[in-house]
């Protein structure tokens, strides 16, 4: 027998997609009130792996047409375009997204107000760097 260990990367990829799509029918079914086999779960589980590779594919030939080695938010919504439902929660977790960023980047402004700012004495700071200058202090 096999341990997860031992496994390659994409057949770990496959076992957690079909854990997944076997937790979601499940779940459905009983929500729904009515049961499913396990052949049924591992067929959409198959066509769910297609798919992605799929995308995966398709999400790497946009950013190269665009000379770029990096899948930026613009692809997906260019994977997404056709599935309207999907290219609005594309765009609005994106819309999300950004706003944390400048949330993140841009920094408070009261706060840095508030805080106080160490008094620097510049011929201090060039005498600890060039002990030939003269000192300042009465020492």
């Amino acid at each position: 027998m096999t341990t997860y260990e031992e496994l390659t990367a994409d057949k770990k990829v496959r076992v957690a997609l079909h854990r997944d799509v076997n937790k979601i029918c499940t779940d459905t079914c009983h929500y729904n009130g009515f049961s499913i086999n396990s052949g049924p779960m591992a067929i959409v589980a198959g066509l769910v792996y297609k798919k992605l590779i799929t995308y995966g594919l398709d999400l790497e030939a946009f950013a190269k047409h665009a000379s770029r080695s990096t899948i930026t938010t613009d692809d997906v919504k260019l994977l997404v375009r056709r599935n309207p439902s999907l290219l609005k929660l594309v765009r609005s977790k994106s819309k999300i997204a950004q706003v944390q960023k400048r949330r993140i980047s841009t920094p408070n402004s009261k706060l840095e107000s508030k805080q106080k700012k160490p008094k620097v004495n510049q011929m201090e700071i060039e005498k600890n760097y060039n002990p030939s200058l003269p000192s300042t202090s009465n020492g």
